[in-house]
């Protein structure tokens, strides 16, 4: 079985006791998977009822059963950056250099089937997710992949559905599943992002017939409206709930249970029925706080080891149920009697720690504390139970820190919740320039994260810089939820950073902010929000004119460049979309700013002829002399992508006028379009040149090449180009109808002759 990604851990791993039936229920859950008939489980419960020490059972006893499963594990965090469970997941199984390295035998099929699955299925993931290009590229040389074929070229797709992301990742899972079943474990969902929330969804209602096992936690009450709602909608496709929940009085049975097993796995006695009906009282069955309370104990000398028999620890009560009665009644006194009682040095490094989250290294620890990193990690390895070295890691520019896990995030939070406000500030601001320096240079990689420490640093300019680029990141990778979230971020370490900055450098930042607002919302916004994200975004811009209007001239074109393409995908103002193109047209001109001129024109080649003239003649011959000057432009910057959609649609303005040179336009965008590599503009020529082949009466091969076409819109997920194509293929088949129906006509006269 492939390892999966180390987990915190909510107790010690040799032991693991009271939820027999839950555990049970997930191996039948998990037999039923693997045999070929997927399952989705969720467990769900309060912090600290032991889902995730559940979890990692299911994966200890099924590591221990089956030796062909393979497992991955994928964390949410607080981050919300998009699609990163999965992206985590997607990385376990494609592994790195240096597992390749020293893999073998079943571990490394795994990766080169997980390598290949990626390049041939859903190559265009590895831009969207953001994954290291060029460390997967060396371990494509390193496996001989490019002697038996060509990695293909990975561009961040354009006008991308996101639903495609969804169906390719399905796919990819599927794919590796037909020859691994697959564990895939989902932990903390209640702080999955928007993407992955959709995707879960997706993923869930795709997996039948697969040997698939999803398993996901979270806390119910924690968890937004649209995993609710996913989750009932996935229980129409067999999803089963495992609720961890003690609490209620009917539970009474299970939690005097649950404590019993608990005391006897791990000291071998209930040591009394009185000393168990005290834990019962305080703990209700929560199994962090029994845990930390029974560690606690042990610290105090109350539960003593008294001595070995036949190589097993004997242990009991210092004194009677009586002495030790008055236990804490909340587990944050337990955790607070914990974190006190830690030598000074190590309590700062774990407050340090809190600030960067659930998982810190050691090396930003360090450097924030401006500490010895070696001495640091030793005291880190103290045996205190508080943390999980979780090992080494290498970032994206190819550092190695060492990362560690608190325990459990009831204790990062408590820890971090003691700090005061005033340190915390402090904290944040070195935290932020410390995770700054480790990075360099792929900082912008954790754009999102350094932007939500310097806010919370009050190091407003780069809380403002990373905001923009961090909303920019995903707004590139479709994750528009996210965008929204940092602009918004961005946005407010602006409005408490203003009073120092002039009207013009005010504007221009928050203009750089709102553009990048509305690219969200062109492409679907934060889901939660129900209302026309199109429309939303046009009305966000349009308000803010006045605020445009005082920053450069260059960020002003941007702005109406913006606007223009709002009312282009809303599809319904061709005068509007005309408008503010041309505003932003002519600024470009004046700074030769080419690829927008020459993208401005491509667009414009395709708009509605109602903007230009009444006359059709005129209207195309002014629609052909913007694309031919697009295309000189295209060809002069070198944008080969660029240039091959352009032909394309002057193929399909020239063909009424010139059908010959329509013939050569189609045929130089599709040689382009394979040089670029760009399948967007592949799908594009290909159905300029199906579309000359009707020209020419020759249906046959046009339905050929709609036929591919049709194909590459439906994996780059462009469906309104989907639905054009399916319209052009039934026209041509109507085509054959109608010549049938005049060789039937044509024989019936000859027999009645």
């Amino acid at each position: 079985m492939k390892k999966a990604a180390a987990l915190p851990q909510q107790i010690p791993t040799a032991f693991f006791a009271g939820r027999e039936v839950e555990l049970e229920r997930l191996a039948a859950l998990s037999e039923e998977a693997f045999a070929g008939k997927a399952r989705i489980a969720f467990i769900t419960g309060e912090a600290g009822m032991g889902k995730t020490a559940l979890a990692q059972e299911l994966l200890r006893i099924v590591q221990e059963k089956r030796g062909d499963v393979v497992a991955a594990c994928g964390k949410c965090t607080v981050s919300e950056a998009s699609y990163l469970p999965f992206r985590t997941m997607l990385e376990q199984l494609l592994g790195n250099e240096r597992e390749l390295r020293d893999s073998s035998g079943k571990l490394k099929t795994v990766m080169e089937l997980a390598f290949e699955t990626v390049w041939t299925v859903g190559p265009d993931l590895i831009g969207v997710f953001g994954l290291p290009i060029k460390a997967l590229q060396v371990m494509a040389d390193k496996m001989g992949w490019r002697t038996k074929k060509d990695a293909p070229a990975v561009n961040l797709p354009q006008d991308l559905d996101p639903h495609q992301i969804y169906g390719w990742y399905t796919k990819i899972m599927q794919e590796i599943s037909a020859k691994f079943p697959l564990l895939l474990f989902l932990d903390d969902l209640h702080w999955a992002d928007e993407s992955s929330i959709n995707l879960l969804f997706h993923l869930g209602r795709e997996l039948e017939q697969h040997k698939i096992f999803l398993v996901a936690s979270y806390r119910p009450y924690e968890a937004g409206k649209r995993l609710a709602e996913i989750k009932t909608s996935l229980e129409r496709y067999g999803a089963e709930e495992l609720v961890l929940d003690l609490s209620a009085e009917e539970h009474a049975a299970e939690i005097n249970a649950f404590i019993h097993s608990f005391l006897h796995e791990k000291y071998q006695t209930n040591f009394s029925s009185s000393f168990a009906k005290l834990l019962v009282e305080h703990t209700r069955g929560n199994a962090l706080f029994l845990a930390e309370m029974l560690k606690n104990m042990e610290e105090n000398g109350q539960i003593v080891r008294s001595a070995q028999i036949d190589g097993a620890a004997q242990w009991r009560l210092a004194g009677t149920v009586a002495d030790i009665a008055v236990l804490p009644k909340k587990i944050e006194a337990v955790l607070r009697e914990r974190v006190e009682r830690l030598d000074k040095n190590l309590h700062e490094i774990l407050v340090c720690a809190s600030v960067q989250g659930d998982e810190f290294f050691a090396q930003a620890v360090a450097k924030a504390q401006q500490a010895d990193c070696d001495g640091l990690i030793d005291l880190l390895a103290q045996e205190h139970q508080l943390i999980v070295d979780h090992g080494g890691k290498d970032l994206p520019n190819g550092t190695r820190v060492h990362a560690f896990f608190f325990r459990h995030n009831l204790l990062r939070e408590y820890v971090y919740g003691r700090i005061s406000k005033t340190k915390k500030e402090q904290l944040h601001a070195k935290m932020g320039a410390a995770l700054e320096e480790i990075y360099q240079p792929e900082q912008d990689k954790i754009a999102g994260l350094l932007a939500g420490h310097f806010l919370a640093g009050h190091v407003l300019p780069k809380a403002v810089s990373y905001s923009l680029k961090a909303a920019q990141n995903a707004n590139e990778r479709y994750g528009s939820a996210e965008a929204v979230r940092c602009a918004r971020m961005g946005m407010e370490s602006l409005a408490e950073w203003r009073q120092v900055l002039s009207e013009q450098e005010h504007a221009e930042h928050k203009v750089r902010l709102l553009i990048e607002l509305a690219k969200a919302e062109e492409y679907g916004g934060d889901p939660q929000e129900e209302k026309d994200h199109i429309q939303a975004g046009i009305t966000l811009l349009e308000e803010n004119l006045p605020l445009a209007k005082q920053a450069n001239e260059v960020l002003q074109a941007d702005f109406y460049m913006e606007v223009g393409k709002l009312y282009d995908r809303k599809g319904k103002n061709s005068a509007e979309t005309e408008k503010w193109f041309s505003r932003s047209l002519c600024i470009y001109r004046n700074y030769k700013y080419n690829k927008n001129i020459a993208e401005i024109l491509y667009i414009l080649g395709g708009v509605s002829q109602s903007i230009l003239s009444p006359n059709t003649f005129h209207y195309l011959d002014d629609t052909i002399k913007m694309l031919k000057e697009g295309l000189r432009v295209a060809n002069h910057i070198d944008n080969v992508s660029l240039q091959s959609k352009i032909l394309s649609r002057l193929a399909w303005k020239v063909g009424s006028k010139d059908i010959a040179a329509a013939r050569n336009y189609a045929q130089n965008s599709l040689e382009l379009a394979e040089k670029s590599g760009d399948k967007y503009a592949k799908m594009k020529s290909i159905d300029a040149v199906a579309y000359v082949c009707r020209r020419f009466n020759k249906q046959k091969k046009s339905i050929k090449y709609l036929t591919e076409a049709l194909s590459l819109a439906r994996q780059i997920g462009d469906t309104l180009s989907e639905a054009s194509i399916l319209n052009n293929i039934g026209y041509d088949y109507r085509y054959f109808l109608s010549l049938q129906e005049q060789s039937f006509s044509l024989l019936a006269a000859k027999c009645n002759y």
